[in-house]
């Protein structure tokens, strides 16, 4: 870890050791606090965090621990604010029912909510674009929910408008790791300790204030899911629901297509069937593929940050190289032609 320069919290590792431990404190305030009558629990592998699924043969009721391995991420505020926001459609979806934010258990909190029962949605092969279908009827409803700027809905600027939103990109990198870091550091630490090329950010940064300006449409900010994959598809026996909104935020539609491009294969394809699928048709297409290349952006900028203080090194020739190889990425997304990266 490069701490010489960019401090951060570690992340939390529960071992088989202390599990029992840790299980039976946690299950024993939820039972006097909140009446659980948890009698059993499952480890659950996914995802970042540590997850279990809490069972009460009592009640017939099933819950979902979420023991936070990095510190802020989940915030708890924002999953409060996300959830509050969503009573105002009818939409299945979980629900707190008693989080912990002190260390003594664990050092960074655990979150209990309720548990949607059923299965992932079954993603047959990377070419499926079956399940972005009915994600994004589910996105249709939990966008009509309106708010009041481009951001964080917890702890983190928010924007009045799209075009200020990525005028301070930077600033919405910088706020995008939960509480890890020990002081505050910006990506622009970068330049200051000669990891990065000369004039780089400054340049990407005059581009993607370009690039906003291309943007027409001026739209009203939104409450996003903000992690499409399949995985956060549900199937129950009422049909699909989502889950996991520990990425969920404040912002435009476009967001939702532009996050979910750059993690999965067969980009195109998965466009296509989102767009038909969701159906706005006040939106210029020229916007749309402005609004995903300037999200791409923004997560290479996270990776380019992250090379810094995320990987087992303190070799900055290392960090350097890894760094170079982001920039040539941002690079080659904004010099090439507009559907090359989609």
């Amino acid at each position: 870890m490069c701490t010489h320069l960019f401090k951060v919290e570690p992340k939390y590792v529960l071992t088989k050791e202390h599990e029992e431990d840790v299980l039976n404190q946690i299950i024993t305030i939820a039972n006097e606090e909140e009446s659980m009558h948890i009698t059993n629990y499952e480890r659950i592998i996914t995802g970042q965090n540590i997850i279990y699924k809490l069972i009460s043969k009592k009640t017939n009721c099933s819950y979902q621990l979420k023991i936070i391995a990095r510190k802020g991420y989940p915030c708890i505020e924002t999953l409060n604010a996300c959830y509050e926001y969503l009573e105002m459609i009818n939409i299945n979806k979980p629900k707190i029912i008693y989080y912990d934010t002190k260390d003594y258990i664990v050092p960074y909190g655990y979150i209990i909510q309720s548990w949607i029962e059923g299965e992932v949605y079954s993603h047959k092969d990377k070419d499926d674009t079956e399940w972005i279908v009915d994600f994004a009827s589910h996105l249709r409803d939990v966008h009509k929910i309106k708010l009041n700027g481009f951001g964080y809905l917890g702890k983190g600027p928010v924007y009045p408008t799209l075009k200020e939103y990525f005028y301070n990109m930077d600033q919405i990198v910088d706020h995008s790791f939960g509480e890890i870091f020990k002081d505050y550091y910006s990506i622009w630490d970068l330049q200051k300790y000669e990891l990065i090329s000369d004039g780089f950010l400054e340049t990407t940064f005059a581009n993607v204030k370009y690039l906003a300006n291309q943007i027409k449409i001026d739209p009203e900010p939104i409450l996003l899911h903000g992690d499409m994959l399949p995985n956060n598809l549900i199937q129950t026996e009422n049909g699909t629901a989502l889950i996991d909104w520990d990425e969920s935020k404040s912002g435009w539609w476009v967001y939702e297509i532009a996050r979910t491009l750059f993690y999965i294969d067969n980009k195109k394809e998965h466009l296509k069937s989102f767009l038909k699928a969701y159906n706005d048709t006040q939106t210029p297409l020229l916007d749309i593929y402005n609004g995903i290349r300037l999200e791409h952006i923004r997560q290479l900028l996270r990776k380019l940050f992250m090379s810094a203080f995320t990987f087992n090194t303190t070799n900055l020739a290392e960090i350097r190289l890894r760094i170079r190889y982001i920039e040539l990425k941002i690079n080659e997304l904004l010099d090439s032609p507009l559907l090359d990266e989609i």
